[in-house]
């Protein structure tokens, strides 16, 4: 073949690719223009750049993006021209730019040298990140407003509790003061209410505390070997004597089962659960606690015979302030903290707890799994875990 039909050939080729890329070019829906590598002036805009910017194509050919004032940061724009002259390519850089409007933009662009028509020109492609920047600065600030709110609510919580204990501490003591001096089966009997009466008062202070203090991570576990079946068994005794299960069948069943845990936050965790069981659950109903060892898992359950929860309540019973709808005989239910403590202080100790129930009046059943520990060499001491005396806050 002779050098003149290579020629014409090679010519034919270059011809060929160059109305591909102007094809390409003009039909791309991202923000394409094409300035010179030596003078920034622009060659050519796309169909895409004129609706984006509402620039006609005669307002803007010939000129350079700092001249029409499009770029909003002439600096970054000279500093990307230096590096593009220098060989190196730009990828995926933020980038400000004013509308004919006035409007600001935000892009990420990317640019590179190419030759058109025989000449060393600069292709740039900006991709509108504007709306999507936006939204995500708007999720940001409004993920920190919550996270405020919910630093606001903890310190409220911790305010409160602290606020609250102090007069009943007073009242507690004098309680106890009229309790020696009372010299009627009357008096006796209005101060035993009194008594009672500020006791739960003091364990919903009690749980409002544990709730400002596990959500600030300030409590701190003292694990030791513990098994969940005696540490149970140790609990309903206090019960017992305390007439805490006067008017309902408590049982206790199972094998025993190790965990390497906090013996005082785990008490505390089977206190609730117990509570909650025969809070919902009528007079003369069943509860029952039952200890297991499945692999490497030790699990307490804890069922009761109660009116049960409602399909719908059962993913939210953990959460904070929740309880399930009650009878006005059983409008005494606290402040919904109980299970939420619960769920808290089990994921403190790497476990989990699931709740599950049949329906409206079929009772409740609630799962505590934790990893599996070691056989303890000794037992907690009932005074020292388990539950707090009914008799008094």
């Amino acid at each position: 073949m002779s050098a003149r039909r290579i020629a014409s050939a090679a010519q034919v080729t270059d011809l060929d690719s160059e109305a591909k890329f102007h094809a390409v070019f003009g039909l791309s829906p991202t923000i394409l223009f094409i300035t010179g590598l030596e003078d920034g002036r622009i060659r050519e805009v796309n169909d895409t750049f004129l609706r984006a910017t509402g620039y006609a194509r005669e307002e803007i050919l010939g000129r350079t993006v700092t001249d029409v004032g499009f770029w909003l940061d002439p600096d970054q724009g000279e500093q990307g021209m230096k590096s593009l002259r220098a060989g190196t390519p730009i990828h995926n850089v933020e980038a400000r730019f004013r509308m004919k409007n006035g409007e600001e933009r935000v892009t990420v662009l990317a640019a590179d040298v190419v030759v058109v028509e025989g000449q060393a020109c600069i292709l740039t492609a900006l991709t509108d990140i504007t709306d999507r920047k936006r939204a995500k600065e708007e999720a940001e600030a409004l993920a920190e407003s919550l996270r405020a709110a919910d630093r606001a609510k903890d310190a409220f919580l911790a305010m409160l509790g602290h606020e609250l204990r102090n007069p009943l501490g007073t009242i507690t003591n004098a309680v106890a003061v009229l309790d020696k001096v009372a010299s009627s089966e009357t008096s006796r009997r209005l101060i035993a209410v009194i008594g009672r009466q500020a006791g739960q008062l003091a364990r919903l202070v009690d749980d409002l505390l544990d709730v400002a203090r596990l959500t600030s991570g300030k409590i701190e576990l003292r694990t030791e070997p513990v098994d969940l079946r005696e540490l149970a068994a140790q609990c309903l005794e206090v019960r017992a004597r305390t007439g805490g299960e006067a008017e309902h069948s408590v049982a206790l069943s199972g094998e025993a089962v190790y965990v390497h845990g906090d013996p005082t936050r785990l008490a505390q965790v089977l206190d609730n659960l117990v509570d909650n069981a025969l809070k919902y659950t009528p007079r003369g109903g069943r509860v029952e606690i039952v200890t297991e060892r499945t692999r490497d898992q030790s699990v307490l359950r804890v069922r009761d015979s109660g009116i049960g929860m409602p399909t719908e309540l059962v993913p939210r019973i953990f959460d904070l302030f929740t309880q399930a709808p009650q009878t006005l005989e059983r409008s005494h239910g606290g402040l919904g903290l109980g299970l939420a403590l619960v769920k808290r202080l089990v994921e403190l100790h790497g476990g989990s707890v699931a709740a599950s129930s049949a329906g409206v009046g079929e009772g409740s059943e609630f799962t505590i799994t934790l990893p599996a520990g070691a056989e303890p060499t000794r037992s907690p001491a009932v005074a020292s875990v388990c539950a707090r005396d009914r008799a008094r806050p």
